[in-house]
């Protein structure tokens, strides 16, 4: 009898369906996971804002019901500096936990009962109108939006363009991080 012998090795067939099962496999594995890290990211992001809400709430019942201000300030992190160590021991809650990420905030806001925008993820600019774009394209969260925080403590998260106007009181100024 005479018996071939096969080479060693696979066939373009076998290679083939090796490649695509990998590619499969690798697209089901890290598909929800960065959607998941997404989420857990924006879950922290809200987080952080109540807390910086509730930092700069306890500076305004101690200054007449003026949030933090800096004469000359042109960026968040220069006024929220003022926070730490009085009104907080850890302030890494005041930025955004994703790489990066720093909050706009509001400056010159009171808290005299009017709810009002005092702080998000970096916004586009200060005139933010419906259908207006509401975060900066390189913004905390890329494409999937943002959080935003009111002077009464609640945080909505919400998409790239405003579902409706922001009006930023008179005197108050826009920083960005």
């Amino acid at each position: 009898m005479h018996f071939q012998r096969r080479k060693a090795g696979f066939t373009y067939i076998e290679l083939l369906v090796t490649m695509v099962l990998a590619v499969t496999l690798y697209a089901v594995v890290s598909g929800p996971s960065e959607a998941a890290r997404r989420r857990k990211e924006m879950a922290q992001c809200a987080e952080n804002l109540r807390k910086l809400h509730l930092t700069a709430g306890l500076y305004a019942s101690e200054h007449d019901g003026a949030y933090p201000v800096r004469k000359g300030a042109r960026r968040t992190e220069h006024v929220l500096e003022r926070l730490a160590p009085q009104y907080t021991t850890d302030a890494t809650f005041l930025s955004c936990p994703v790489k990066g990420g720093g909050y706009s905030y509001i400056m010159g806001l009171r808290n005299d009962g009017e709810v009002t925008l005092l702080a998000a993820d970096r916004l586009a600019g200060s005139r933010l109108f419906k259908g207006g774009p509401l975060f900066a394209r390189e913004g905390n969260h890329k494409d999937s939006g943002g959080n935003l925080v009111f002077t009464d403590g609640h945080v909505e998260p919400a998409g790239m363009t405003a579902a409706r106007d922001f009006v930023i009181p008179q005197g108050a100024v826009v920083l960005q991080p």
